[in-house]
Formats: structure tokens, C-alpha cells, sequence
């Protein structure tokens, strides 16, 4: 199972963004671990697993939750590629660092903010990438939009292995 970490609602001042998860973050940690809970409880001894995925650049309280949540052997990690590069390589060096929990991949190419695409067709360095991928031998998708981008993908797939 794959799962968005949100990161709440912000109010935009003139010099930063503040997170109500960020202003009452233990409240916020307290409800993450209780969702753990819940989850350990209706998974039981089953092989399922929760993925978080990073979907945009994990915020300070996001990490301190997901690690909360990696201490349950229900939970682990999906590294979406793309999002991580539009964040600016925010979450990869989180991702690494617990690269023991990391079950699933999102392969897909980026250019500047622009996500999903045909891998070839950006700038990420997939083969370092896939490079983890198999260090951790973790699941992979190809993720794209399109049909012709999907195509393009299996067709330079090797290129990359």
C-alpha cells in the first residue's frame, strides 16, 4: 500500500510558511503513532506493507513522523524520483539514510518541475538511481502519464540496468 505523508494546512506569511502539523507537533505525533498503532492492529502477522512516499519535500515534523512510523515493521518507504527532483533533492538524503526501509520506487524522468516523464527525456541521474534500487532490492514502477511515455521507458530501460 502507497501513502502521501500531507503535510497540513499552512498559513503563508510575508516571510515563511508555518504548518499547524509544525505548531502543534506533538499533537501531531501523538496522532501519527496512535494511526501506527491501528494499523500494526489490523495488519497483523500479514506480509502487507504501508509505503510513504515523498510527494513534494518532507517537511522537518514529516520526517520526525515517518521515522515514527518506520518503527513499525508495517511501514516503509517509496522514493517517487521525479517529486523528489522537483523538490530539489530534498528527500533523497532522508530516503538514503533509512534505505534499509526503502520497499518501493517511482521511476520516472524530470526536467525543472515538470514530473512523470519518459525516463531519458529529463535530467535525473536514474542510473544512480536504479543504482539503489537494486542495493536495496526494492519494488520498481515505471511511472508515466502517458501511453508513448511508457513505451519510451521499457524501450531505454536497458540502458539504465
Amino acid at each position: 500500500i502507497n501513502m502521501h505523508l500531507s503535510s497540513g494546512i499552512y498559513i503563508t506569511l510575508p516571510d515563511r510558511k508555518v504548518y499547524l502539523f509544525q505548531e502543534y507537533k506533538e499533537l501531531f505525533l501523538e496522532k501519527l503513532i496512535d494511526f501506527r498503532k491501528m494499523c500494526e492492529l489490523a495488519i497483523g502477522d500479514s506480509d502487507i506493507k504501508i509505503c510513504v512516499e515523498n510527494a513534494g519535500g518532507f517537511q522537518d515534523f514529516a520526517r520526525e513522523g515517518i521515522e515514527q512510523l518506520l518503527e513499525s515493521k508495517v511501514f516503509g518507504l517509496t522514493f517517487d524520483l521525479g517529486h523528489d527532483h522537483s523538490a530539489g533533492g530534498m528527500d533523497e538524503p532522508f530516503i538514503r539514510m533509512h534505505k534499509d526501509r526503502l520497499l518501493h520506487m517511482h521511476i520516472h524522468d524530470a526536467l525543472g518541475r515538470s514530473n512523470h516523464l519518459a525516463i531519458g527525456d529529463g535530467e535525473i541521474d536514474l542510473k544512480d538511481k536504479i543504482a539503489l534500487a537494486k542495493e536495496c532490492g526494492c519494488r520498481c514502477v515505471l511511472e508515466t502519464k502517458t501511453i508513448e511515455g511508457l513505451s519510451r521507458s521499457v524501450e531505454r530501460l536497458h540502458n539504465y540496468l
